[in-house]
């Protein structure tokens, strides 16, 4: 179940990114 908790941080991570991509 960890594997899944650490992909959905990674995909929030993403979005974040992709709104405000000059945080990087």
């Amino acid at each position: 179940m960890a594997l899944r908790f650490n992909q959905f941080c990674l995909f929030k991570h993403f979005l974040a990114t992709r709104q405000s991509p000059l945080l990087t």
